[in-house]
């Protein structure tokens, strides 16, 4: 070889390493001299002899030019490093992987990947193999084996090679924390002192969460600062994305959170916060949209969780709907209860608007027009409907207008603020909306109520539903109406309701007879009376006489047959007025496992006649089918609730071509005709559905009953 002066310094070392990288420790010639007409091939001086003398640490001879020629055994550019075979070793020397389970994990999160490195810190190469994860079915590796050439001879830096290890999520539960471990053995091929071991743990947490997220309004008016601003969707730990709608007056949002194990603290807007407090303000702007994180974090291991909220701050709008409570007539006025609105946009209301309105055509086309009046909130206690009785702090409002006795007004209340009049209030009083209908002032003021007729009655198996007609009563000046009541007579079986309908009775005795009569209250109650106690009507006049029994189903009749190139189609009349299920069976003579023989429609109640339903199947030419058709019951009264007809009488049809269309109509049977079929097959035709030697449907060339 040949080496110009001053040019590819240190290469002699790396061509020693090269030409006897196989040799193993008893080879000789690893100590050599290279010249050239009589010259030294290397000239340059030892700029790397730090650590021994010119003599080579002993180990190897310096040339004129201070480069090391090394004995055998050594290696370096002082012969300091003794020549090493090739030996494994990983970096780290252990795998810790923290994979963090999320409640809901998409399709493409299922793994986590880690990886190592295998290094080789010899100085020859190194073929290697792993084994010690088949057994693991969480966890793989690529590669699993490969070669390593010799560590770097000047710098003696190892070689390396990077191993993927894959984690699979599936195989962890979602809902607690595990650890688990593996043994990743790596060896060299023929070498079986080369072994090393990988540890490898996998410990399992759950993705850091909140246990509560709260947005406090921390600019609201002093009348708001109580409230809150509710998140859409309410909040869910497992949930991460939400929205929140800002009420026009909240320039600025404050965030709390409460945190749950193993969370150890959380951010907003990566402002670190310990458990339970409250973050700076959150600055917004109207109808721009700002979206606000809060991490769950756990510092001690660098995992985070990442929350979205959403924050949109309405504009200023007026104020949203009154709620009306009640409304009493009195002599010569009418007094109006209601509850303020929910939603002002932040603004406080100034006054109301109270409109009382003629619901007389006649009156509203003369002199008189709707009377509108500004109105203050008088405190008043809210109403509870439900139990009849006024109750809590006063937030709710009341106000009287002067008005004329006998003239029925339907009322509306609105509020008004900085931004306008608001809507409406709810609900809206008219001949349409029951039970809120016009109310009149009257003399002597409220009165009992009246129900001037029986309530009507929708019988059922052991029940009844009851319903009043808001024509057949007088709500005595005081609305809504408060509680109707329906008894029933034997035995004072009773329903109530708050609107007069759907009130049903039930735990009657099919087998007995009963009348019912109702009573109600309106929303009045007697100054100085106790809670819940109203004016009451007087009993309604009782209804007819009723059986609350409703028959067991009847069965269809088929009524036509069509037979088409492998097609039947049949045509069922049911005439039970309660029936809701139809189900035919079309059984082949010949036991046919794959045959779909049942076919079902649906029925609807039907008290005003019978109602014809059509079933269709396919089937196979010249086979012979038994046809048979019951009906289900199910009204709601009945124990258990499902009850099934007899089925019709068994028939046959028969159709031995394959391309002409018969049509059987059944409809002019005769009794005799009928009975003479049953007649003729009852010896060898059970009437069960699932035998099949019943009367049967068969492909025959004209469409008949047997």
């Amino acid at each position: 070889m040949l080496f110009i002066k001053s040019r590819n310094l240190g290469r002699l070392q790396e061509l020693r390493t090269e030409v006897f990288s196989s040799y193993d420790d008893d080879d000789e010639l690893l100590s050599f001299r290279t010249q050239y007409q009589g010259k030294e091939a290397v000239e340059q001086k030892c700029p790397r002899l730090t650590q021994c003398s010119e003599d080579c640490c002993g180990r190897g001879s310096c040339n004129s030019g201070k480069q090391c020629i090394c004995n055998k055994g050594w290696s370096g550019i002082s012969c300091s490093e003794a020549i090493r075979p090739a030996r494994l070793q990983t970096e780290p020397s252990q795998v810790r992987a923290t994979i963090v389970l999320r409640q809901s994990i998409q399709p493409g999160q299922m793994q986590v990947t880690k990886s190592f490195h295998v290094q080789n810190i010899g100085d020859y190469v190194a073929p290697w193999t792993s084994t010690g994860l088949d057994e693991h079915s969480w966890i793989s590796a690529s590669p699993r084996a490969g070669t390593l050439d010799a560590r770097n001879q000047k710098t003696l830096k190892p070689a390396s090679q990077e191993v993927l290890l894959t984690f699979d999520l599936s195989t962890f539960p979602t809902n607690s924390p595990s650890t688990r471990t593996a043994v990743l053995t790596l060896s060299m091929l023929g070498n079986t002192s080369g072994v090393r071991t990988l540890p490898i743990v996998a410990e399992a947490i759950m993705e850091p969460q909140l246990q509560t997220i709260t947005l406090h309004p921390s600019s609201a008016p002093v009348f708001q600062q109580a409230s809150v601003v509710s998140l859409v969707p309410p909040f869910n730990r497992a949930v991460r994305s939400y929205s929140a709608s800002v009420p026009f007056s909240m320039s600025t949002v404050a965030i709390s959170a409460r945190i749950s194990e193993p969370t150890e603290a959380f951010a907003v807007e990566n402002q670190f916060l310990p458990d339970g407090s409250t973050s700076s303000p959150l600055a917004l702007e109207v109808s721009m949209p700002r979206q606000v994180i809060v991490t769950a974090m756990i510092p001690s291991i660098s995992i985070n969780g990442t929350y979205v909220i959403t924050l949109t701050r309405q504009p200023e709008r007026p104020p949203g709907p009154p709620q009306l409570q009640r409304i009493i007539a009195g002599d010569d006025e009418i007094t109006v209860f209601f509850k303020p609105p929910a939603d002002t946009s932040g603004n406080a209301i100034s006054d109301y608007e109270v409109a009382l309105i003629p619901s007389s055509r006649r009156l509203a086309r003369g002199l008189q027009a709707t009377i509108t009046q500004v109105a203050q909130c008088s405190p008043t206690q809210c109403w509870d409907l439900q139990v009849g009785v006024a109750s809590g702090s006063p937030e709710c409002c009341q106000h009287s207008v002067s008005l004329t006795n006998s003239q029925d007004y339907a009322v509306t209340v609105r509020g008004k603020s900085s931004a306008g009049l608001g809507d409406l209030s709810v609900p809206a009083l008219s001949l349409a909306n029951w039970p809120w209908l016009p109310i009149a002032p009257r003399v002597g003021g409220h009165k009992p109520p009246l129900l001037l007729a029986a309530p009507s009655v929708d019988v059922h198996h052991g029940e009844v539903e009851l319903t009043i007609n808001r024509s057949d009563m007088d709500h005595g000046g005081a609305i809504p109406f408060g509680r109707f009541q329906c008894s029933a007579a034997p035995g004072g079986n009773s329903a109530k309701s708050s609107d007069g309908s759907k009130m049903i009775v039930s735990g009657l005795d099919p087998s007995q007879s009963y009348t019912f009569s109702c009573n109600y209250a309106n929303a009045y109650t007697p100054p100085g009376a106790a809670p819940g106690k109203f004016l009451v009507s007087a009993p309604s006049p009782s209804t007819a006489v009723v059986q609350p029994r409703v028959p067991a189903p009847t069965a269809p009749q088929i009524v036509a047959v069509k037979i088409d190139s492998g097609q039947v189609t049949v045509q069922v009349r049911v005439n039970d007025a309660f029936a809701d299920l139809l189900l035919c069976d079309l059984e082949p003579a010949v036991a046919d496992a794959g045959f779909d023989k049942q076919r079902t429609a649906p029925l609807q109640p039907r008290p005003d006649g019978p109602v014809d339903s059509t079933l269709q199947w396919q089937v196979t030419v010249n086979e012979v089918y038994w046809l048979s058709c019951k009906v289900r019951n199910t009204d709601r009264g009945r124990d258990p609730r499902s009850k099934w007809g007899p089925h019709s009488p068994p028939m046959k049809v028969s159709d031995m071509t394959t391309t002409a269309a018969t049509t059987a109509s059944l409809t002019t049977m005769d009794t005799a005709t009928t009975a003479a079929s049953t007649t003729t097959t009852a010896a060898a035709v059970p009437t069960t559905a699932k035998t099949t030697t019943k009367a049967a449907v068969s492909t025959t060339t004209t469409a008949a009953v047997s």
